[in-house]
């Protein structure tokens, strides 16, 4: 369910929205179990890209009800024995259609250090035919969490052992569904930073909710109250702000939308630029309809990327 990729066979994608794949590990920060800490790593399988992140959280695991809610997954992986009862309790309520596996720790949960050995011996990111020095090396997300001072990257880095971990859970169960080479050849790795961190922090991702300094985040449990994604009935979209608002023609732009529901913009300036760009829009009908018209016909381009690629690897031929 949460390692669905498309080959030749399958034609195009169905389903506009994201099903992510989420491993993740936690470990008490304090004596009293009040604050934790979250290594995580989510993919959506269909894109190929990977979100990898370490963050603290308190004792309501606010931080990861939010991930949960902006980025729903299908398929949970956690260590066996490693959620607390406070997580149990989110794992039950929030993500109870979400098939959930635990896996052996060591074994099949790999620690950090495992993860960055497999990344180095299995060879994903060298590129065959390439003469650049660089070819094979980390790409810069994962590089930037494995400790400084050792030059071969095969160390995690102090602040990063968690989320190494989790990625090692992710990399195991895609090699058990063969599908490790085709999505790490990608290269494809983004930091995963908590929405409500301080902004000095978030100037270095690229991530859309970074930019918090111009948008309002909605955490997991506002998301759910409030019904903006799915309702409380069948967890379906059906009666939720998003059915009322996504018109949207491509699949790629219903993904759009869903994240600016997740995050609506607050500062001023950019709400007027949007109104007077709608305003634009409508002053021209006919090219509108036009427009609409071709952009119908657009698959779904960042999935056939993907696609591309997969098709194109050399494993596969």
């Amino acid at each position: 369910k949460g390692t669905q990729t498309y080959s030749v066979l399958d034609g195009s994608p169905s389903e506009s929205h994201s099903k992510y794949l989420l491993s993740f590990k936690e470990k008490p920060n304090d004596s009293t179990g009040q604050q934790r800490v979250y290594g995580v790593c989510f993919v959506d399988t269909s894109v190929g890209k990977f979100h990898i992140g370490q963050f603290f959280d308190d004792r309501h695991c606010s931080r990861f009800r939010t991930l949960v809610a902006h980025f729903p997954p299908v398929q949970i992986l956690f260590e066996k024995g490693n959620p607390s009862s406070d997580t149990k309790k989110v794992l039950k309520s929030g993500l109870s259609t979400a098939i959930q596996e635990g896996l052996q720790p060591t074994y099949q949960f790999w620690d950090g250090a495992k993860t960055l050995k497999i990344l180095a011996e299995e060879g994903y990111f060298f590129k065959e035919g390439k003469g650049d020095p660089d070819n094979g090396t980390l790409p810069p997300v994962i590089k930037s969490m494995t400790s400084d001072s050792d030059s071969l990257a095969l160390t995690p880095g102090e602040k990063s052992e968690l989320a190494l971990s989790a990625l090692g859970a992710c990399i195991y169960y895609m090699k058990k569904c063969l599908i490790d080479q085709e999505l790490l050849s990608m290269g494809n790795f983004e930091e995963y930073v908590p929405v409500d961190v301080d902004l000095q922090r978030t100037q270095i991702s690229t991530s859309f909710f970074a930019k918090t300094s111009q948008r309002m985040v909605l955490d997991g449990v506002t998301l759910t109250n409030l019904e903006i994604l799915q309702n409380g009935t069948n967890g379906s979209t059906e009666g939720t702000l998003l059915e009322k608002l996504d018109s949207c023609f491509t699949p790629f732009g219903k993904r759009l939308i869903k994240q600016w529901l997740c995050a609506p913009l607050c500062n001023p300036f950019s709400i007027n630029d949007r109104l007077d760009a709608l305003e634009d829009l409508m002053a021209i009908p006919e090219k509108l309809t036009e427009v609409g018209e071709l952009l119908k016909k657009l698959p779904d381009l960042e999935r056939l990327l993907s696609k591309i690629h997969s098709i194109g690897s050399p494993l596969k031929s």
